[in-house]
């Protein structure tokens, strides 16, 4: 399965030689709770807000887990990141979601991660003076989601964002 992203010769397949996409490799079974970003895995700048996202998986998901986090400078919002871990039945099911995301985001910049069994970053223009970024991946039936809004100028960096992954896709293991 491939698509299509904002340059014409950028395709980004699902296709390849990897061991869980032919089923070698069993389910993850951790609870989604222990493998979501904690408080304790951010700088002491980011404040953890309630979540309003029900952990009650919903049909074809083993388990949920949410966390919300406000990063808070002289009292003004400068942005806020979420973490969002689900485990599924299967494989397939966390590759029809990611292939399902991507598929729907392909007018905005996408680049490929190496991370887990399949990563992706996506840009979007945000309001005037913010920025949005999601970086969305699958490690065997686990899907992991992140999503970012803050101001421009804020320095909030790809390699930091892409290392919170990092840490949610190590814990999948």
């Amino acid at each position: 399965m491939s698509i299509r992203v904002v340059e014409p010769e950028t395709i980004f397949s699902m296709e390849g030689n990897d061991r869980s996409l032919n089923g070698a490799e069993r389910p993850i079974v951790r609870p989604a709770r222990e493998m979501i970003i904690g408080p304790g895995d951010l700088p002491t700048r980011w404040a953890e807000l309630p979540s309003r996202a029900s952990e009650q998986p919903r049909l074809g998901q083993r388990d949920y887990a949410a966390a919300k986090y406000v990063l808070m400078d002289d009292r003004k919002e400068k942005g806020q990141i979420s973490f969002e871990t689900i485990v599924y039945k299967d494989h397939k099911m966390a590759v029809d979601v990611l292939v399902g995301m991507v598929s729907k985001m392909a007018t905005l910049k996408l680049s490929r991660l190496d991370l887990g069994d399949a990563g992706v970053m996506i840009e979007a223009e945000g309001k005037v003076g913010r920025k949005m970024k999601a970086v969305a991946f699958i490690e065997r039936n686990v899907y992991g989601l992140i999503m970012l809004s803050a101001d421009s100028a804020s320095n909030i960096s790809d390699p930091w964002l892409i290392s919170m992954a990092r840490i949610m896709a190590s814990r999948m293991r």
